[in-house]
């Protein structure tokens, strides 16, 4: 029986170079962006999430981004009762004054960008289209912080505008890192807020936006939306809210991203480092200070090294 008439297959890019342990890989985005990073932190890869948090909009992303380019570039500061947080970042980053969490962004902001500058792959995952604005001033932010409704205007952004940003930075980061591939994915993930009508309206925007930067630069698309919307197309792949990708929908794109992105002899060591990963989190139902706890201890330390000098990894 020929299954494939079960679902519609979306057509793979071509990924003209391939990778391995040697590149270093970096992630900034939406939700769905941080369950690769860990996947692949998961198998020994060398990379980087953004500092500044889960942020969803196409141009606080892109302002982000930016910042790490440019250290000049201001960010801007509230006091909300007994902390302080940034308008640009998500609600993680506080501090009790400003001067404190200036001086915490600088330093996240130049550790990241030197990481940013030994980067090869940098995986950007757009959320929604949708946004907040000041009342006070129109100022976008990248996060609510929890506060009032009232100090916010929601809005569309324009896809002309998304693109003017999104292009200026692509052409900035080709600059400084001549070498650098840029991957555009669209987070799978749907944002009901405003319903479904609106979030598809708002899918609608990043995919266009996507595919225009893909034609005027050389950045590339990664159909991570189109394989667990299409593809897998079925709620069994989702949390129970019926929203996030689960667990399985997350593993299914990462095995699509090793068979584009990495040689044979790279996933051949995955499988060998998931192994690894496995004997790390089984623990013998023995004390710890028992002969069959300790030989299990040296079987797990020989086959790390085994594995690092086998592929030149450090787990």
């Amino acid at each position: 029986m020929n299954y494939e008439r079960f679902f519609t297959q979306v057509k793979d890019p071509t990924v003209f170079e391939k990778f391995d342990f040697s590149h270093s890989y970096g992630f900034i985005g939406s939700c769905f962006s941080d369950h690769i990073f860990h996947k692949f932190k998961h198998f020994g890869l060398t990379a980087w999430q953004s500092p500044f948090g889960t942020t969803y909009n196409p141009l606080s992303i892109e302002f982000q981004l930016d910042s790490l380019l440019n250290l000049d570039k201001k960010y801007t500061y509230f006091q909300a009762e007994s902390e302080v947080f940034s308008w640009e970042t998500a609600h993680l980053l506080t501090d009790v004054s400003e001067v404190n969490l200036e001086k915490t962004l600088m330093d996240l902001r130049k550790a990241t960008r030197a990481e940013l500058l030994k980067t090869n792959v940098l995986f950007i995952t757009l959320g929604t289209a949708s946004a907040y604005e000041l009342v006070s001033n129109g100022q976008l932010v990248a996060n609510c912080h929890k506060q009032p409704d009232s100090l916010f205007k929601k809005t569309m952004l324009p896809i002309e505008d998304m693109y003017r940003g999104f292009a200026a930075l692509i052409f900035k980061l080709k600059e400084v890192c001549p070498n650098l591939t840029i991957v555009l994915t669209v987070s799978p993930v749907r944002h009901l807020r405003g319903g479904l009508i609106e979030n598809s309206r708002s899918k609608a925007r990043l995919l266009e936006l996507c595919h225009r930067l893909v034609e005027q630069t050389d950045a590339m698309y990664l159909p991570v939306y189109e394989w667990v919307i299409d593809e897998l197309r079925d709620y069994r792949f989702f949390e129970a809210d019926g929203v996030h990708p689960n667990a399985q929908a997350v593993d299914f794109v990462y095995e699509k991203m090793m068979g584009l992105f990495f040689e044979k002899k790279t996933q051949d060591a995955f499988k060998e480092i998931d192994a690894y990963r496995k004997m790390q989190q089984h623990r013998p139902l023995t004390a710890r200070n028992s002969e069959e706890f300790q030989r299990f201890e040296k079987k797990i330390e020989t086959k790390k090294a085994e594995i690092e000098s086998k592929f030149g990894v450090f787990l």
